[in-house]
């Protein structure tokens, strides 16, 4: 009888089903040179079944110098936007037999680097990184771990850089969310920055003065509203720009660095008494679910989330299998503009 706490190893399977242990392994690893008839397979499955048996990664690894199993890095799962690419790319994973290891860096320098420093002694065949900052800090050990061990970044590569990377066009949506905002007549645009405390990974800012300048517009100093990336942090700070300026200096809509900014964005002029969209107008970036059910749903520029996980799972895939090799590639996704009803027309008496 089997012992409730002793794990089943090939050997039961192979006594329960009455065939040989090298008979199971080769079934049951899908070998193609398997000559077991179908009476066979199907008794050691069944056998399987009855025994609860799961493989023994680490054996597995030892046969075949692969885990099965890869690593995402996110700068901070509490963002509904992280959590929601690393379910996309988990599942990606799961289809074809990995599992997916998660390290949430918290926004945090020194623990990032830290992940960056394990990450390649850990049981995992190679890893997905999503930055809290921009690669520079970590520059010369994504190089070193890029020599020996398959790394897909999301955001802005390094110039040279030997690790594949996907990203949004962040100039294109801009340029879709100024154009949307002046359509209704706004010529006084604010952008909201929460990015204060970390490298600018897109070059953000200079990015929205570009295309302010491309349409004939300037970005008012007093209209850049800095902060760190936390809601409440946003909040104060936007009701901090509300109490600070008067209604002939003040933007009437903002551009937000990411949607969970617009929250904050919004809390903190109810706060100091205005109204969105009828005082100011608002547009975030990323498309999170929550951002339709807003009691004023958001405007917002949506990311091709599920196309970028399924893209940075292959490719992370084909490295590991050595199907895809040579120079690193990258990858710039469009995005799409979601109309809702935090932006409207400007009100009469901003300017």
């Amino acid at each position: 009888m089997q012992h409730p706490l002793k794990r089943p190893t090939l050997r039961d399977v192979a006594e329960n089903a009455g065939v040989a242990v090298s008979t199971v392994s080769s079934i049951l690893n899908g070998r193609t040179d398997s000559w077991a008839s179908q009476e066979t397979k199907e008794r050691v499955f069944a056998a399987a079944r009855a025994l609860n048996y799961r493989p023994n990664r680490m054996a597995q690894a030892l046969r075949s110098s692969h885990f099965r199993a890869a690593t995402l890095v996110v700068p901070d799962l509490l963002n509904p936007l992280f959590a929601l690419l690393a379910r996309a790319i988990q599942r990606s994973m799961e289809q074809v037999g990995y599992e997916l290891l998660i390290e949430d860096s918290e926004g945090n320098l020194e623990r990032e680097k830290k992940i960056l420093n394990d990450v390649a002694s850990h049981n995992t065949d190679g890893v997905i990184l999503i930055l809290s900052t921009d690669s520079a800090p970590h520059a010369e050990r994504l190089d070193e771990l890029s020599r020996t061990f398959p790394v897909v970044q999301i955001g802005l590569p390094m110039p040279g850089s030997r690790i594949d990377t996907l990203q949004s066009d962040w100039t294109m949506s801009l340029r879709k969310a100024i154009d949307h905002l002046m359509k209704l007549g706004h010529r006084s645009l604010g952008f909201v920055d929460s990015m204060a405390g970390r490298n600018d990974v897109l070059g953000r800012v200079a990015t929205f003065r570009n295309e302010l300048k491309q349409v004939g517009l300037t970005l008012d100093q007093r209209n850049l509203v800095r902060c760190h990336h936390e809601v409440n942090d946003v909040r104060v700070a936007t009701g901090r720009w509300a109490s600070e300026t008067v209604p002939g200096e003040r933007a009437s809509a903002f551009i937000c660095t990411n949607d969970f900014t617009a929250l904050g964005t919004i809390r903190g002029l109810l706060d100091a008494g205005l109204s969105v969209p009828d005082d100011i107008s608002v547009v975030g970036f990323d498309d999170i679910p929550l951002a339709s059910y807003l009691p004023r749903p958001l405007t917002t520029i949506a990311q091709p989330m599920a196309q970028m996980a399924a893209a940075a799972s292959q490719i992370l895939l084909d490295r590991i299998s050595g199907k895809m090799q040579g120079p690193a590639t990258h990858h710039i996704f469009a995005t799409s503009l979601i109309i809702r009803e935090s932006t409207a027309q400007p009100p009469k008496n901003s300017y």
